[in-house]
């Protein structure tokens, strides 16, 4: 029993030091880290909290901008070396690391340790990055791959129409639209199942924290109306000590 114990925490300490090694990559973190030494230098609490709305302002337009700019290679894709849509692959790989970072160990985030609490910017920005990662796919279906269109047709590699027809059948139904013909372009389009897979399960685990959360609050929430609402009872002996001046001092 404590041999499995110790295998379970080795386990978690080696997934979690992957994660922040990966996390490290990021340009993200450095601009966060950078931020979070200037919150903890700021002198008061009204300037913890200006900056600390930064950094939120500043985490929601990079997942943005990334939205915005995986459009931009998709549009601009015929152009591209084949080099760089692959080194792209690395913010797919960087949003699952931090999805799962924040999930299994509440790390990669503005308050590392506290639980989700605003389910709308979570919502929001979880679907931004679902498709930028789908985007990104769609922009290495167009350079590389053997697809076969219907029975008799195969196209080598995908047009930018198909690619973002193939991209986001994959994205929402797990099934790619185009038949991969070689064993590369099967493992392209597994890989992003895999991601679909992976980051679905993650979205579902961040949903039950954010249900938990908003239960725990409400039953506090009805707990302290119930306290506040509650008579106070003084007991007599007590009252008779405070009213009577012999007994103030004793």
């Amino acid at each position: 029993m404590q041999r499995g114990s110790c295998d379970i925490i080795l386990i978690d300490s080696a997934v979690k030091f992957l994660i922040l090694k990966l996390y490290w990559t990021s340009p993200y973190r450095w601009l966060d880290k950078w931020q979070s030494k200037l919150q903890k230098r700021a002198g008061s609490k009204e300037d913890r909290a200006k900056i600390r709305r930064h950094r939120y302002l500043i985490s929601e337009c990079y997942i943005l901008g990334w939205l915005g700019l995986s459009l931009l290679f998709l549009i601009i894709d015929p152009w591209l070396p084949t080099l760089l849509v692959y080194l792209l692959m690395l913010r797919v790989i960087g949003i699952l690391n931090k999805e799962s970072g924040v999930v299994l160990f509440g790390i990669c985030k503005i308050t590392p340790g506290q639980k989700v609490s605003s389910p709308a910017r979570v919502i929001i920005l979880a679907l931004a990055n679902y498709l930028t990662a789908g985007l990104l796919f769609a922009s290495l279906y167009a350079k590389v791959g053997s697809y076969q269109l219907d029975n008799s047709v195969i196209i080598s590699p995908l047009t930018i129409n198909h690619a973002i027809v193939q991209s986001l059948s994959i994205l929402f139904t797990l099934s790619p639209a185009y038949t991969p013909v070689d064993l590369q372009t099967r493992v392209l389009t597994l890989s992003e199942s895999v991601f679909c897979y992976l980051f679905g399960i993650l979205i579902i685990a961040t949903f039950v924290n954010l249900i938990r959360l908003s239960s725990s609050r409400s039953k506090n929430r009805k707990y302290n109306l119930a306290s506040a609402s509650r008579p106070t009872r003084v007991h007599p002996i007590y009252y008779e000590r405070v009213q009577d001046p012999r007994l103030q001092g004793t």
